[in-house]
């Protein structure tokens, strides 16, 4: 299991990088159609559920798109989900 964390750790960091220093020609499909999804939207969303979380970086994410959402955060792991939201606190 602590394989497990310490690869979120190691993922979450990497994204984190990759958000911070990404144009819109450089993120992967998933990102650009989920950016294009929120900026579509007439009103932020009041809620959003992040299935499958892991640690937490579509959440944090969208926290500094949409701060006003709250945030249910799922995942399978326990040990991914306390991550998560450990990592998603403070947005």
């Amino acid at each position: 299991m602590d394989d497990y964390i310490d690869s979120l750790k190691v993922d979450r960091e990497q994204a984190e990088a990759f958000y911070r220093s990404s144009s819109l020609r450089d993120k992967p499909e998933q990102q650009k159609r989920l950016e294009a999804l929120v900026a579509a939207l007439p009103v932020p969303p009041q809620a959003i559920a992040d299935i499958a979380c892991g640690d937490g970086t579509t959440s944090r994410y969208l926290s500094e798109v949409c701060p006003r959402s709250s945030y249910t955060l799922v995942d399978r792991f326990e040990s991914a989900l306390a991550f998560a939201k450990a990592a998603t606190k403070d947005q």
